[in-house]
């Protein structure tokens, strides 16, 4: 068995039944996530260790920032909230700054690309399953309709994790105090959810602020946490809208468009107007685009015999061979358009090719 013969994989044997192509996907999966934990370790540690030198960001006492304040800028710049109370004062500290700002979004890049896999790949096993279920491939129990939970559960997961990170925010705000400063925060029930909101979704007025080290560490980690569910949130809406509009068109498929694929009128349908039919459902490709490809075609089959055969490629010859030698010559409307002439090239050099 081929599938079980062993090879190498990243350097090592690999004697899975996945075969040499399964290595080559689990090996550039692992060298993605090597790098982006590769990157996210080189940006804090040279976050950690720029703002709390001194020499990009002041803090309140002249000095340095502490590691609480240190890590609630950095929030501050992954989740591009910016508040606006820690900033850069010098030139010197504000270039640096946009060019650690700029190092970020390559976090933030491989993160958001990681989100789009997932949704694309989501998107890509609807498909399969729909022409699965289409073409009779599928199991009869997976016919049943799922239940409204079970369709919207991604949805429901997602709004309920991002619901209780804006709670916990706003509890957090409204109640909590710092015994040895003797500050509290002490915000309102509106302040503490408007806070929460602008938050975790990136936005970062700046007219609210922490006013405690608790309250900054809180903030650091509940910015990532609150943009992080806000973007399941944004996916998983994403992802059911998507699949819904795949199940609809799925379940369009009956009888009743049956005149809709039978373009001819004859009450056949053919293998091209069931397979263009099938494409232009699920809006792999639009009308138009086969309208151009069956243009093409016609264009390319100067017989009108309805298929390419010989015949037409000795005529297409003979009238590229024609348009050679008189270069000055009008175009009549039986010569083929721009776009047939730089296919019927690609057909001419293959066919001199095959004759040499």
């Amino acid at each position: 068995d081929v599938s079980q013969r062993s090879v190498r994989c990243c350097g090592r044997p690999w004697a899975s039944g996945g075969g040499s192509g399964a290595c080559c996907a689990l090996c550039a999966k692992w060298r993605e996530q090597a790098v982006f934990v590769l990157l996210t370790f080189v940006w804090v540690v040279v976050g950690l260790v720029a703002f709390q030198s001194g020499q990009v960001v002041e803090g309140p006492d002249g000095g340095g920032l502490t590691v609480v304040q240190s890590i609630y800028l950095m929030a501050q710049i992954i989740t591009t909230t910016g508040y606006g109370d820690l900033t850069p004062s010098t030139d010197r500290a504000r270039m640096f700054a946009a060019g650690y700002i700029l190092f970020s979004t390559l976090v933030c890049s491989a993160f958001i690309m990681e989100v789009i896999e997932r949704i694309v790949d989501s998107q890509q096993k609807q498909a399969d399953h729909g022409f699965h279920k289409l073409f009779g491939e599928t199991p009869e129990q997976e016919y049943k309709l799922p239940s409204c939970c079970a369709k919207y559960r991604n949805v429901l997961l997602a709004t309920g994790f991002y619901c209780a990170t804006v709670s916990a925010w706003t509890l957090f705000f409204c109640f909590y105090c710092d015994e040895a400063s003797q500050v509290c925060e002490d915000r309102s029930v509106p302040e503490s959810f408007y806070f929460a909101i602008v938050s975790c979704c990136g936005v970062g007025f700046g007219d609210i602020v922490p006013r405690t080290d608790a309250g900054m560490l809180f903030s650091g980690v509940g910015t990532c946490i609150g943009v992080g569910a806000y973007l399941n949130l944004v996916g998983a809406f994403s992802d059911t809208w998507l699949r819904e509009r795949k199940h609809r068109r799925i379940e369009a498929l009956t009888l009743e468009t049956f005149e809709m694929a039978d373009r001819s009128a004859d009450g056949v349908i053919d293998l091209y107007e069931f397979t263009r039919f099938i494409v232009t459902r699920y809006g792999m490709v639009s009308d138009e685009v086969f309208d151009d490809i069956k243009h093409n075609f016609e264009e390319l089959d100067l017989t009108g015999s309805g298929d390419l055969t010989m015949e037409d490629m000795r005529l297409m010859l003979a009238r590229m061979r024609q348009n050679v030698n008189r270069p000055g010559l009008s175009r009549t409307k039986t010569e083929p358009a721009p776009g047939a002439h730089r296919v019927s090239a690609k057909v001419y050099v293959t066919n001199r090719a095959a004759t040499d």
